[in-house]
């Protein structure tokens, strides 16, 4: 009987083994969190989006029983997939928290490309007296933003043509380049995992606004962006005086 001359494969460490696995567990939660994060951001925010209306008693009974719905399920996915629960609590259903109102309504630039998702975002911003100008993936964002100036850029991450990563970070090589003012840039996407936030600060996101979005958190957020661009203006306004 011949004998196999062939080398034996060597033996795959069980410590590889275990990181292969908890590498793909992590995908597969991240993966879960954002596809159902996604359509509960429509239910959420145009419940909040419901809640400026005139609605009578009993209508928002049944809307703040959708939204106690949704909350809910928010939690049990915050659980499923080991997310830390958002600090906020969640108001209840009430007129829309409207930003403290600047000399002119801040220029809005918004990457989104889910067509239920631009409707949540307009619907709330709106409602607050900003009109955003929303476009469907990260090279259109980065073109808008070239060709006009913002107080701030709302930034899904998850894109066709270029991603949100991609387009921030298209973004801040050019403004390094042309010497352009620094464009707040607020990841605003269904990817909300702790472990992803430090990859939307490395390629030059200033902050974070997970979906569902909360209307209070999505204002405050754009507040500080205001700040941040006042700030980062005082500089040439000192330089010219």
């Amino acid at each position: 009987m011949a004998k196999d001359h062939r080398s034996p494969e060597p033996a795959v460490p069980a410590d590889a083994h275990a990181t292969a696995a908890e590498r793909a567990r992590r995908l597969f939660l991240a993966k879960l969190s954002h596809e159902i994060r996604t359509p509960l951001n429509g239910v959420l925010g145009m419940a909040q989006a419901m809640a400026g209306d005139d609605l009578n008693a009993a209508q928002r009974q049944r809307l703040e029983v959708l939204r106690q719905s949704g909350e809910t399920l928010l939690l049990i996915l915050n659980d499923l997939v080991g997310a830390a629960p958002a600090e906020r609590e969640p108001a209840p259903p009430g007129p829309v928290s409207r930003p403290p109102t600047p000399e002119r309504p801040p220029r809005v630039l918004a990457a989104e490309d889910n067509p239920v998702n631009q409707v949540v975002l307009r619907a709330l911003l709106e409602q607050a007296g900003i009109e955003p100008f929303i476009v469907d993936d990260g090279a259109a964002c980065v073109d808008a933003w070239r060709t006009a100036e913002w107080d701030v850029i709302l930034m899904d991450v998850q894109m066709p043509v270029l991603d949100g990563l991609g387009a921030s970070r298209a973004i801040r090589a050019a403004e390094t380049t042309s010497g352009r003012r620094r464009t707040p840039i607020l990841a605003l996407t269904a990817s909300a995992l702790a472990s992803q936030a430090a990859d939307y600060a490395e390629a030059g996101m200033d902050g974070l606004i997970a979906k569902p979005i909360h209307v209070e958190e999505l204002f405050s957020r754009i507040e500080a962006a205001l700040d941040l661009t006042e700030k980062d203006a005082l500089p040439s306004r000192t330089a010219r005086r």
